[in-house]
């Protein structure tokens, strides 16, 4: 039986450790990337408000921690693709992101259902994809890249 809570970093860490699609790199929160190096590109890891819109329902009632409960959340992900001011714009990288995201959603589609240490979470798809553009590192040097939303569910019982 899994314990009584969610877990975003677990199933964060889940993903991150999956075959990613060809050239990307995914790093969960413990892992997070504070500069990335050029060698580094293109990869994914956790964008600020990582976690976001938990919603719950209760599927059904016990006493205290008795009853199941299903609780979605989107994890936010950044997508750093190539520094700004490398010689190239972002219309030169454009391509290579709609195929970035074209093999996101099929990693996603491919990796739907996530085993981690104290459960599964049962459902996992990219939900949202931002605007191509220019977008901060943690350590505030701009990349050019995107962020995408991935919708999580698990099952609380």
């Amino acid at each position: 039986m899994a314990d009584e809570t969610i877990h975003p970093s677990e199933v964060a860490a889940a993903i991150a450790a999956k075959e990613p699609p060809s050239g990307l790199t995914i790093y969960g929160p413990a892992e997070l990337v504070a500069a990335p190096a050029l060698a580094q590109l293109p990869l994914m890891q956790p964008a600020p408000g990582f976690l976001g819109g938990i919603r719950s329902q209760r599927d059904s009632f016990g006493a205290g921690l008795g009853g199941q409960e299903t609780v979605d959340y989107t994890l936010n992900w950044r997508v750093l693709f190539a520094e700004v001011g490398a010689g190239l714009g972002l219309a030169d990288h454009y391509d290579g992101m709609v195929q970035l995201v074209a093999a996101l959603f099929r990693f996603f589609r491919e990796h739907h259902v996530i085993p981690f240490e104290g459960g599964v979470a049962v459902d996992v798809v990219l939900r949202t994809v931002g605007a191509f553009g220019v977008v901060p590192a943690p350590n505030d040097v701009q990349f050019f890249g995107f962020d995408v939303g991935s919708e999580v569910r698990e099952i609380l019982n």
